[in-house]
């Protein structure tokens, strides 16, 4: 549990923050049935559910999965900041 506001920061160094993007995906339709439903914040949605997202891999910037032949999508860049994550939501 946790999602991104738990999990991403014990992988940030201080000093940085992980500024992740939601609009950079679109979350299957059976999560918005479940914030809808549940009337469940959006946060809360991101912290539970990751709306989606399974797994997040820090890269170099600059740096193409697909060249190794993994699929991605950049959801999100790693910049100055003392709040280790920053999810911005819709």
């Amino acid at each position: 549990g946790g999602g991104f506001y738990d999990n991403v920061p014990r992988v940030v160094p201080d000093g940085l923050c992980a500024v992740i993007d939601t609009t950079a995906w679109e979350p299957l339709p059976i999560f918005r049935l479940i914030q809808d439903l549940g009337a469940v914040t959006p946060a809360e949605m991101y912290r539970v559910f990751n709306m989606g997202v399974g797994l997040c891999v820090f890269l170099p910037a600059g740096l193409d999965p697909a060249g190794a032949g993994v699929p991605a999508l950049p959801i999100g860049e790693v910049v100055a900041g003392a709040e280790r994550v920053r999810v911005l939501l819709p």
